[in-house]
C-alpha cells in the first residue's frame, strides 16, 4: 500500500507534466529564448535543444521542433530578433496575407525610426517616422502591417521600376485590396520614395488596367498621343459566361490582346483563343494581338502598327 507521502509527490508529478503540456500546447511554435525559459524553465529548454528536440535557429531564439522551417516560422524568427515593435513589411507581410506570383530571398522588416535594427544576413529592415498602430493588423500573427501599406511598401522596395508596377497591379488582380486603400496609404508617404510612379499605377490600376502589360499599354498610347481605350472591358460569351477584353477602342471597333507569360500554357492559350474569335464573329471586331516582351522593349514599333490602324479608320461612337 502507497503512503501518503509517495501519493501526494505522484500527484505533484502529474499535475506538474499536465500544466508541461497544457502550457505546451498554448504555446507558439517559435518563442524569444527568455519567453521560453520563463514558461518551461531554462534548464528544461537548455535541454531539449542540446538533445535536438527543440532547435534554436539564432541566439535568442527557440523552435519548438527539430525539423525544418516553413517560411512562415522563418520570418518570425527574423521578426523576434528586433525590437518588440517592429513589424514584417513589403512583399514578406504580402505574400503572408496571400500576395502570389513574387518571390524574394529577403525578409522585409520595418520598424520605429527611433528604434535600433540587429543587423541579420538577407533581411532587409526600414526605419519608418511613419509607422503607427493603424499600419499594424490587429490581430494576425506574425505582426505585421496591414495590406495595403504592406503593397504600398514593397512596390519602391522592388528591384526595378516594371516590378514595382506588377506588384501594385497584380495585388488589385487578385482581389487582395482596392485602388482606393492604395491610394488612402499613399497619400499618407508623399515622401517615399518612388512616390510618383506609385501613385500613377494607382490611378492605371483603378481605370482598368488590372496587369503590368495593360498598364504599360495605357502609357505607351499616353507618350504616342494614341487614342484612349476602354480597359479591362466585360462581355458575355456565347455560353453566357462574363469574360474580360484586355484593351477595347469602341469608337475604332478594335480589340488589342496582350500576350504575356501565361499564354504559353495550353488551357489559358486555347481559352483566349475562344474569347477573341468570339469578339471577332459576334460584335464584329478587329483583333490585333502584341507580345508582353515586344510591348516592353518596342514600344514604338507597337505605337507605330496601332498608329496605322487609326489613320485607316473612321471613329464611329458606340450606339
Amino acid at each position: 500500500m502507497r503512503s501518503p507521502q509517495s501519493t501526494r509527490t505522484a500527484d505533484a508529478s502529474t499535475s506538474h507534466l499536465l500544466h508541461a503540456a497544457y502550457v505546451s500546447l498554448q504555446t507558439p511554435i517559435i518563442l524569444r529564448t527568455r519567453d521560453a525559459n520563463g514558461l518551461f524553465g531554462a534548464r528544461h529548454v537548455r535541454w531539449m535543444v542540446q538533445s535536438g528536440r527543440w532547435q534554436r535557429p539564432a541566439k535568442g531564439v527557440v523552435v519548438r521542433h527539430s525539423g525544418s522551417l516553413s517560411f512562415t516560422v522563418s520570418v518570425t524568427c527574423e521578426l523576434l530578433l528586433q525590437h518588440p515593435s517592429a513589424a514584417l513589411a513589403g512583399m514578406t507581410a504580402a505574400t503572408l496575407d496571400g500576395l502570389r506570383g513574387f518571390t524574394t530571398s529577403s525578409t522585409f522588416i520595418v520598424t520605429s525610426h527611433s528604434t535600433r535594427a540587429r543587423h541579420r544576413p538577407q533581411v532587409v529592415v526600414v526605419r519608418s517616422r511613419q509607422l503607427s498602430a493603424r499600419d499594424i493588423h490587429p490581430v494576425r500573427a506574425p505582426r505585421r502591417t496591414r495590406l495595403p501599406r504592406s503593397i504600398v511598401d514593397a512596390a519602391p522596395w522592388a528591384s526595378t521600376d516594371l516590378r514595382c508596377q506588377a506588384i501594385i497591379a497584380s495585388s488589385v488582380q487578385q482581389g487582395l485590396v482596392t485602388p482606393g486603400a492604395l491610394d488612402a496609404i499613399a497619400a499618407r508617404r508623399m515622401k517615399a520614395p518612388g512616390h510618383a510612379l506609385i501613385t500613377e499605377t494607382i490611378r492605371d490600376v483603378g481605370g482598368g488596367s488590372l496587369s503590368e502589360y495593360e498598364v504599360l499599354f495605357i502609357r505607351m498610347c499616353r507618350a504616342y498621343g494614341l487614342p484612349t481605350p476602354t480597359r479591362q472591358r466585360r462581355r458575355k460569351d456565347a455560353a453566357g459566361r462574363w469574360r474580360y477584353l484586355d484593351v477595347d477602342f469602341d469608337d475604332y471597333h478594335l480589340v488589342v490582346e496582350i500576350d504575356g507569360q501565361q499564354h504559353m500554357e495550353a488551357l489559358p492559350w486555347w481559352e483566349d483563343m475562344m474569347r477573341n474569335n468570339e469578339v471577332v464573329v459576334d460584335e464584329r471586331k478587329t483583333l490585333l494581338r502584341f507580345a508582353g516582351f515586344a510591348l516592353r522593349h518596342q514600344g514604338e514599333l507597337v505605337a507605330a502598327v496601332l498608329q496605322r490602324f487609326f489613320d485607316s479608320r473612321t471613329p464611329v461612337p458606340p450606339r
